[in-house]
């Protein structure tokens, strides 16, 4: 990838953001990565280090070093799924909350998720630390089937493993359990025009479009960090 127009699409195409949401994002018109041709304004690169905090922009505008920054712990728990109570992990399992779901379709009625404080059972995987999900959740909907690249889907009645995430800021384009009052939904989120709110986004948006709530009403955020099915053969 020798041109900063070349990286800017693995990059999209890495976290599977299309050309017309990135644009939108940093307010150009549709056609401005096709039009790139050596390098990026001061003002638009700002942008997209705002916009993309996960982005290493010294890897977007040179090619030397890492696409993505790495993640490091932060002291911050802005958002948080369960904070000290989530106490559950071990090096036997991780807990499984199956008195509510996780919704794969619009937030809807199960906004009492976790607060009973009662793991239904504790899952061991193979191979698997505890220490890699804070808890597994069972999802419910089918807006997160990706017909187009079924691998990356999240059926109806998987079982999705949630890691707390305590940083202060979300990466884009990954998917989040998120906490809201009206329940917990499980999306893909990306920013939107209004720095006041986020974007959902499901894996089927043609029956599923994208839509947006309030920063204000999100009381958690979670990384799905893994998701078991299970096929009958």
């Amino acid at each position: 990838m020798e041109t900063v127009k070349e990286r800017i699409e693995a990059y999209l195409y890495a976290k599977r953001i299309t050309k017309a949401d990135f644009c939108r994002t940093i307010d150009v018109s549709k056609a401005y990565v096709a039009t790139l041709v050596r390098s990026i304004s001061p003002e638009k690169l700002k942008k997209i280090a705002d916009c993309y905090p996960d982005l290493d922009i010294a890897w977007l505008m040179t090619g030397e070093g890492s696409m993505l920054k790495p993640v490091e712990p932060q002291e911050s728990n802005t958002y948080v799924v369960r904070d000290a109570s989530l106490d559950y992990n071990s090096a036997q399992g991780v807990p499984f909350f199956d008195t509510e779901a996780a919704s794969c379709g619009q937030l809807a009625g199960f906004g009492t998720a976790l607060e009973a404080n009662n793991p239904s059972d504790i899952i061991i995987v193979p191979g698997m630390r505890a220490q890699e999900g804070d808890f597994f959740i069972r999802t419910r909907g089918r807006s997160m089937i990706d017909t187009l690249h079924p691998e990356h889907s999240i059926p109806e009645g998987a079982l999705v493993l949630v890691r707390q995430w305590h940083a202060d800021y979300i990466q884009w384009g990954e998917i989040y359990c998120v906490a809201t009052p009206e329940g917990y939904a499980i999306k893909r989120l990306m920013p939107s025009p209004d720095p006041e709110k986020v974007t959902l986004q499901s894996a089927d948006q043609m029956l599923y479009p994208p839509y947006e709530i309030e920063k204000t009403t999100i009381l958690a955020l979670g990384r799905v960090i893994a998701v078991l099915t299970y096929h009958d053969i």
